[in-house]
């Protein structure tokens, strides 16, 4: 028994000291892969950094090729010359995209974008973004709708800027990979407080949708739902990638989803503080109280659309699909969607 009790104690000396050493091994590998992990992070934040200053020195001269490229097109030109130049001022418009996408992306990675907080209309901002993003979507033959919830507040306080920039990177995805249909915004109050609104953004559209599959990594960077629409159409995928930091960033939520029975809806939900400074809603329409307007709209969804946002206006609305079904009877006011 003693000699048994002898080779445990042993035995277990042995394997205390064993399992120390390991410890010890563990400790140090733990330490040099947290060194390691410091290394890795101060490279990318360096290159960021490096991003973030290159982007920035390479936008000052593409800003003035494509000014003087627009300057020039004003000019007498032979149809020769003004191809060459609306090529270039395309192209460069068009690099010039992806190096503000690498931009805010290479800020948002360095944790160096800050936002923000001043007053904002928002219906003079989404106005702003639709006016930029029209002619592309008219380009395309697309049918670019727009619903705002009459009682939604006006008086937004927040970083406009960003705002407008999740608007045009949300609407222009959808024009993009949208060959025929509609693209449909619509914003709506889904709380509201004395000094703050929860707002819902929804951008939905009739194009090629996203399987549940690609749905999953459709925010990751540099990457698109589909490798070779993402050659057919360009992009660098990184719009979604910063809409998604700049919402969260802005404390709230983005998510994405298949629309039936094509085509995709991206909804974003944002808390923005009211400001005092700029009026709740619109002014009062005196002149136009109780008068008759005509509203002509061939698109359901359009009409539809429309029709909601003339609701909150003093006028007795009555729509119709063309022309040839105008009563006899002229209106006060006549709108002809086109």
């Amino acid at each position: 028994l003693e000699e048994y009790h002898e080779e445990m104690q042993e035995s277990i000396n042995q394997a205390t000291s064993d399992l120390r050493e390991t410890l010890e091994q563990l400790e140090i590998r733990n330490i040099e892969l947290d060194l390691a992990n410091k290394r890795a992070q101060q490279v990318v934040r360096l290159k960021s950094e490096f991003l973030s200053t290159m982007s920035h020195e390479l936008r000052t001269p593409l800003n003035g090729v494509i000014g003087f490229s627009r300057q020039l097109l004003k000019t007498p030109l032979d149809e020769t010359q003004r191809d060459y130049l609306k090529t270039i001022e395309r192209s460069a418009s068009h690099l010039l995209a992806i190096i503000n996408d690498v931009l805010d992306f290479s800020k948002l990675e360095a944790g160096r974008l800050t936002l923000e907080s001043i007053p904002f209309a928002l219906r003079a901002t989404l106005d702003e973004t639709l006016r930029l993003l029209a002619p592309a979507a008219h380009d395309k033959g697309l049918e670019l709708t727009v619903s705002i919830d009459p009682k939604l507040p006006d008086n937004l306080k927040g970083d406009p800027l960003r705002f407008r920039q999740i608007l045009m990177n949300l609407i222009d995805n959808a024009i993009k990979f949208t060959p025929s249909g509609t693209v449909r915004v619509a914003i709506e109050a889904m709380v509201q407080q004395p000094d703050e609104v929860t707002l819902q953004l929804q951008v939905s559209d009739t194009g090629i949708g996203i399987s549940q599959q690609q749905q999953s990594r459709i925010f990751d960077a540099f990457t698109q739902a589909d490798a070779s629409i993402s050659r057919r159409h360009g992009g660098t995928g990184l719009g979604l990638e910063i809409t998604r930091q700049l919402v969260h960033k802005m404390a709230g939520t983005i998510d994405v989803s298949h629309h039936d029975p094509q085509g995709t809806i991206f909804t974003v939900l944002l808390t923005l503080p009211l400001s005092p400074q700029i009026p709740a809603v619109a002014a009062e329409y005196p002149a136009v109280n109780d008068q008759q307007l005509f509203y002509i709209e061939s698109h359901p969804q359009a009409a539809c659309d429309g029709i909601a946002s003339l609701s909150g206006l003093p006028w007795q609305v009555q729509h119709f699909q063309s022309t040839q079904q105008l009563p006899p009877q002229q209106a006060d006011w006549l709108i002809y969607a086109v």
